[in-house]
């Protein structure tokens, strides 16, 4: 997949001006004490060495910040007030991170030196940034350098409506339009349709497909995005099934048209690795730190319904492979799931009357275990099926196996991944969500997970669990 030679030069620039800008800071405010880089003696203080390891987390704040995409960085005070932001998160997490969390303490802590670093950071970054990267971007954009190549695969009216955002800037370069009906439209070249597709992309140098195609149904969409995965391209997707998106996820855009990005970052071993090693981290931590309460809650369980504390539950997981999934038991023993399984029918097939994945006053739950559900306190136990490796911090919902046989092939995609304790329909509308919006907010987070990702869904899910906020 290419990604812009633009964001190449940003994110190198960018560390080299992080690290310029601490070593400058180090040497105003300690000189002549520190000797930050001796050439002769092959010496570098630690301090240095320190840093250029947390400023690579320091480029996934940039990225958290937007400070990538070209509709940020192509403007000044946008991305001049985006900037600040960035540089002040940093200087705290550089504070935090050798002062508190390692215990290096020293320099790091002089509140001088952290002063004229952010002041430091800030003139630099804004100087290279919104004045001199920015003017020479565009005036090479303007002379056709850093365009993209760009096809859009659909010649209907929203393809149109695409090319005529297009047309506006000096973005990306029309090629023309992939379509299976190549009558439809005389006055742009259509190149082919599906068959074509690896013939097109090879001629026409392209390295970017927009799929803008009116009323496509959800399992040809797929099939689309899976033939284009194998050609070295950027993907995006222009759909009212992704509407959902645009106000719960931050996307790319063409002059205000919301593109959906599709990449299969999960087929990238990397990511995977990064991912597991987040899981085990956080999760044994999070357990060390909520063990009492987790006590608490169990001796409450114990003390107020008969029955397990933990109960477990045959769930589907990675593959649609089965694995035995916990949770605090919240519901009377002895019950049962007909008028459950009769719900989710309904609710996947669309017919019930409330968008919400659970039956309201359902007369199962027990009177603490209302509030466990409430608060998502009953999920805990979750944290041991990420130990064992069967779930993902984030992730898609495992669903029971009943639900699963009634998933149409499409849904089913939802388990390319482990599942999760948290994901993007649970922050965004958690219950408040129909069936096919969480299968697209989970698809969406399939093609587009990251650690970065992960951590600000992670983040965003605690005000969720101590509000409360859309469960049942």
């Amino acid at each position: 997949m290419r990604l812009p030679l633009y964001k190449y030069v940003l994110v190198v620039i960018d560390y080299i001006i992080l690290n310029l800008s601490f070593a400058i800071a180090l040497r105003v405010r300690f000189s002549p004490e520190i000797d930050i880089v001796n050439l002769n003696q092959v010496f570098v203080s630690e301090e240095v060495i320190i840093y250029a390891i947390l400023s690579l987390f320091v480029l996934l704040i940039f990225e958290n910040n937007q400070l990538y995409r070209y509709q940020i960085f192509t403007t000044r005070w946008h991305q001049a007030f985006k900037l600040i932001k960035a540089l002040t998160v940093n200087v705290l997490l550089t504070l935090f991170m050798c002062s508190f969390l390692f215990h290096f303490g020293g320099r790091f802590e002089s509140r001088l030196f952290l002063f004229y670093f952010w002041i430091i950071l800030i003139i630099l970054f804004i100087l290279y940034r919104s004045v001199f990267y920015r003017s020479l971007f565009l005036k090479l954009q303007k002379k056709g350098i850093f365009k993209r190549r760009l096809i859009i695969y659909g010649a209907g009216k929203r393809g149109a409506l695409v090319k005529e955002k297009i047309d506006i800037g000096n973005r990306w370069q029309f090629v023309g339009f992939i379509d299976d009906h190549k009558v439809r439209c005389k006055e742009n070249r259509i190149h082919g349709g599906f068959d074509e597709l690896k013939r097109i992309s090879d001629n026409c140098n392209i390295d970017t497909v927009v799929i803008a195609i009116d009323r496509i149904a959800h399992k040809r969409l797929q099939e689309l995005i899976n033939a284009l995965m194998l050609l070295d391209v950027r993907i995006y997707v222009v759909s009212e099934k992704y509407e959902i998106l645009n106000n719960t996820q931050i996307l790319e855009e063409i002059d205000g048209v919301p593109l959906v990005e599709v990449n299969y970052n999960s087929r990238n071993w990397y990511l995977n690795f990064s991912k597991r090693v987040i899981d085990i981290v956080l999760t044994s931590i999070g357990l060390i730190i909520i063990s009492p309460f987790l006590l608490l809650i169990a001796a409450i369980i114990k003390s107020t319904s008969k029955g397990p504390i933990v109960f477990k539950q045959i769930r589907i997981g990675k593959d649609g492979k089965p694995f035995e999934f916990y949770k605090f038991r919240s519901m009377y023993i002895n019950n049962k799931s007909a008028e459950h399984e009769q719900f989710v029918k309904d609710f996947i097939s669309g017919n019930v009357g409330s968008e919400t994945k659970k039956i309201q006053h359902d007369p199962r739950i027990t009177p603490i275990g209302r509030f466990i559900r409430k608060t998502s306190i009953d999920e805990f136990p979750q944290l041991f099926n990420v130990l064992k490796g069967q779930m993902s911090l984030v992730g898609p919902r495992p669903c029971l196996p009943y639900e699963y046989e009634q998933y149409k092939d499409w849904h089913k995609t939802r388990f390319m991944i482990r599942p999760g304790c948290t994901g993007v329909w649970q922050v965004s509308g958690r219950s408040k969500v129909t069936f096919e919006e969480m299968v697209i907010m989970d698809y969406y987070y399939i093609h587009n997970t990251s650690p970065w990702l992960d951590l600000k869904l992670i983040i965003r899910t605690v005000p969720v669990v101590l509000f409360g906020k859309g469960g049942y």
